[in-house]
């Protein structure tokens, strides 16, 4: 190494060294100065409680734009599902108004409409009445089932077998509504419309709530209307008779069986009333005249299952009394 760099080394290093190390008094300015330089600072802006408010709500609640490819995708797709969504509702909506624009000029306005509408006889629901050719469609399919079932046949069977004499009335008490297959009223009244016309028999048909069409309906297949809302029928007449009670209301039974005092000739059907159901109910000691009736008849149960319509005869039976 030169003699000249030895020398620049020496004395620079000398003055590094000096230019680090102070002395007590220029330490003490120093820190003066310092000093005095924070406290000339201008204080920070202080934020009220509302300022602090706004900005965590934009903070917190204003959506951020996504910046990586996968996130812009993903509200790209989410705002094409948001789309979709209004328009399929907008069209449902439209779709609605012109179903009730199609109502109102049709033929029959909303008022006839809502005049179709009644409530049935116990008032917990409301049903919407069959038009003629909906009841004519709905007993085509139960009488169709009936005989595809066999039951028209099994019964016809059981009746020649009970009866010695030819059947001449069949009472049809309490079977309801038949203006939709879906009534098990469809499937009984199909049934003994199938044995009055084998037997060639009157069918009389009691039921206060049918409707206007469904009554129209059955005068034009000759079916004999009793408006006659009591239990007054007389079977004392020794008349091959019929009483059909499927389901029927166990008062009506009774009432019947007590304004006739001697029965002949008679076949009922209707509920079992061996079961334990009907032994553990209230109406059991409340009419004696019913559990007579059954204990002296010959019964014979309907098949347990009819797959056209699981209800229309659960719990079935035909009762011919024996002949005393």
């Amino acid at each position: 190494m030169s003699p000249l760099i030895k020398l620049f080394l020496r004395n620079s290093g000398q003055n590094v060294l000096r230019s680090y190390i102070l002395t007590p008094s220029q330490f003490r300015n120093f820190s003066r100065t310092i000093s005095a330089l924070e406290s000339t600072q201008k204080p920070p802006k202080q934020e009220n409680a509302l300022q602090r408010s706004i900005l965590e709500e934009v903070f917190v609640k204003e959506k951020q734009k996504p910046t990586t490819f996968t996130g812009k995708v993903a509200e790209k797709a989410s705002n094409t599902f948001m789309y979709t969504a209004v328009a399929v509702g907008v069209g449902l909506i439209g779709a609605f108004v012109y179903v009730l624009a199609g109502e109102f000029f049709a033929q029959d306005s909303p008022q006839t409409i809502f005049n179709k509408w009644k409530k049935t006889e116990n008032g917990t629901h409301i049903r919407l009445d069959g038009s003629l050719e909906e009841i004519d469609e709905s007993m085509s399919s139960a009488t169709s089932s009936i005989k595809k079932s066999g039951l028209s046949t099994w019964l016809r069977e059981k009746i020649d077998n009970l009866m010695t004499e030819k059947v001449q009335k069949i009472y049809l008490i309490g079977n309801g509504h038949f203006d939709g297959s879906r009534e098990p009223g469809a499937h009984q009244l199909a049934l003994f419309l199938e044995i009055s016309e084998f037997f060639d028999a009157q069918l009389i048909f009691q039921d206060p709530v049918c409707s206007p069409a469904e009554l129209q309906w059955l005068r034009s297949k000759n079916v004999e209307i009793r408006h006659e809302i009591d239990t007054e029928i007389d079977l004392s007449t020794r008349i091959p008779t019929i009483l059909v009670m499927i389901h029927g209301e166990h008062e009506l039974f009774d009432g019947i069986l007590k304004f006739n005092q001697k029965i002949e000739n008679l076949i009922v059907i209707g509920n079992n009333y061996g079961g334990v159901d009907w032994e553990l109910s209230k109406f059991y000691k409340e009419m004696p005249r019913i559990n007579e009736f059954f204990e002296k008849s010959i019964i014979t149960f309907f098949p347990e299952i009819y797959e056209p319509h699981g209800s229309a005869f659960s719990s079935t039976v035909i009762m011919s009394p024996l002949v005393e």
